[in-house]
């Protein structure tokens, strides 16, 4: 059934047009979940925090890279 035929039906049944009871209505309609944000790996983050605090110590002249 389409949403017209069910307010349709619905409007018929409850014999009025109520905005309280459309409101309520509309809260009852099958609809897609909303998208999911991609989360950032857990792993990356931590790569990246490592290797940005190595390089921050290395300019420091903390660490020494051998070469």
């Amino acid at each position: 059934m389409f949403w017209d035929d069910l307010m349709r039906r619905w409007r018929r049944e409850a014999g009025g047009l109520d905005p309280a009871l459309l409101r309520g209505a509309a809260g009852n309609v099958a609809t897609l979940p909303s998208p999911r944000r991609r989360r950032t790996s857990r792993l990356v983050v931590w790569l990246i925090g490592i290797v940005g605090t190595i390089a921050l110590l290395w300019m420091l002249g903390y660490v020494s890279i051998p070469t």
